[in-house]
């Protein structure tokens, strides 16, 4: 169960912030902390644990050409759905839905930047990357005798449960991703409506919060 996402995130995952990294250049692989200021950057070897193995430490003004820095860390994100695809059910063609709705998505993100190979590259690095993970929230959808088969007559529109898992990839601020989703109505017309608990794809836009 998941959705297909795009989201804008905030600056923070796409830029080289202090924390611990994979570095990469050429034969070389090393677990680092990195420290940003003013000054440049500087890296430290650690192992296992985020514990320091060596004593060298390394200092640029700026990063190193033809190097990649690799992070994984948590990712919390607010996402919302503009559009659904419900394939058809119980006779009504398939529907492509725009409602009101919001969800948390919490999953397991990667990051990837490599900086240019010309010597002396000042800008930023290129960067990539993708995350994995649940979502859950609510919205609305219209519910009437179409919608519930001819089993009530009512039309409102209902409050629903989302759910599902989702795929996020990000090149610099623009994320887009893959994924399906579920839906529970809340109310008792759960039983008659058509949708309940049947899979749809979509769009999602989203913020990150962390």
């Amino acid at each position: 169960m998941a959705l297909v996402s795009c989201a804008l995130v905030k600056s923070s995952p796409d830029e080289i912030t202090n924390g611990i990294y994979t570095w990469k250049q050429g034969e070389e692989r090393l677990r680092i902390r990195l420290q940003t200021d003013s000054a440049g950057y500087k890296i430290q070897s650690i192992g296992k644990g985020d514990q320091q193995t060596s004593a060298v430490v390394r200092q640029f003004q700026s990063l190193p050409s033809d190097i990649k820095l690799i992070r994984q860390s948590p990712d919390l994100d607010f996402v919302t759905f503009p559009v659904k695809y419900r394939p058809a059910s119980e006779g009504v063609s398939p529907q492509l839905n725009s409602n009101i709705n919001g969800a948390l998505y919490l999953g397991y993100r990667l990051d990837r930047f490599k900086t240019q190979t010309q010597i002396g590259y000042q800008g930023s690095p290129d960067h990539f990357g993708i995350s994995g993970g649940l979502f859950a929230g609510i919205g609305n959808t219209f519910i009437s005798p179409t919608t519930t088969a001819g089993r009530q007559q009512l039309e409102y529109d209902g409050v629903v449960f989302i759910r599902g898992l989702a795929v996020i990839l990000a090149v610099k601020r623009f994320t887009v991703g893959l994924a399906i989703g579920r839906d529970r109505l809340t109310d008792a017309n759960d039983r008659n409506w058509i949708y309940r608990n049947k899979t749809w794809t979509g769009i999602a836009v989203g913020l990150n919060i962390n």
